[in-house]
């Protein structure tokens, strides 16, 4: 049975969306008989090399809103809300064994896999260091390990131009390409590749009603009547 390691965001005190696309990929790896499991990067080296200007000068120059910003101390508050995730993470999903806080350690002691997925979620999103945009890149492996992307998401329209050589060149190793949003399609044709992204489903559609309720012992009973689910994309300013 081959081993998938994924690179996505996996842990949130807060974003049940993000905790549910990793176990949708998860399971359906599983049932095409692969040995998927999420790599445990911390990001660490982030919050600790951003300096204070930085910050401030991403503020004013609009690269994050106020609104985004002030909504981090409110978060800080809602982590004390026990959502569950820990122990859902933990029934339900499979992880790398240590944890990796930067570049280097992956670079050094990457997790053994047959292949490397990133996605979904913004894993390709304008803001972080350009070590934090290599890691999700997959650019810490060898030339000898196949890379995917699924429904990876670049949150944005186009890349900054600082960036351009940089997805060029890891993405150009890729073996499949795939991104969740339609300007995603634009941004990779732009960089000249010779794959061809793919337009894809969030990996949470990829299972159907029955399947969660198999997946996680749900309790269905039908309703009386006429229902209406409706899935909601906000756009965040």
């Amino acid at each position: 049975m081959k081993k998938i390691g994924i690179t996505t965001f996996w842990d949130t005190p807060v974003n049940y969306g993000q905790v549910l696309q990793g176990f949708a990929l998860i399971t359906k790896l599983k049932e095409w008989n692969f040995n998927p499991f999420i790599v445990r990067y911390t990001m660490k080296e982030e919050s600790s090399t951003e300096s204070n200007s930085s910050k401030i000068y991403r503020l004013l120059s609009g690269k994050i809103s106020l609104k985004r910003y002030f909504k981090r101390f409110y978060y800080k508050t809602e982590r004390d809300i026990n959502r569950g995730f820990d122990d859902f993470k933990k029934e339900y999903m499979s992880f790398s064994e240590s944890q990796y806080p930067s570049l280097n350690s992956l670079i050094t002691n990457y997790p053994q896999a047959d292949i490397y997925i990133t996605g979904s979620d913004q894993v390709w999103g304008e803001w972080g260091s350009e070590n934090k945009k290599r890691i999700f890149l997959l650019d810490f492996l060898p030339d000898t390990i196949k890379r995917i992307s699924y429904a990876a998401s670049f949150g944005r329209n186009s890349l900054n131009d600082s960036e351009i050589e940089l997805f060029r060149h890891s993405l150009s190793k890729f073996e499949a390409i795939s991104v969740r949003e339609k300007s995603g399609i634009d941004i990779c044709n732009k960089l000249n590749i010779k794959n061809t992204a793919e337009w894809v489903a969030d990996p949470t559609l990829l299972l159907n009603r029955d399947n969660w309720i198999k997946c996680l012992n749900l309790k269905y009973a039908p309703q009386k009547g006429k229902t209406a689910f409706i899935y909601l994309i906000i756009t965040v300013h």
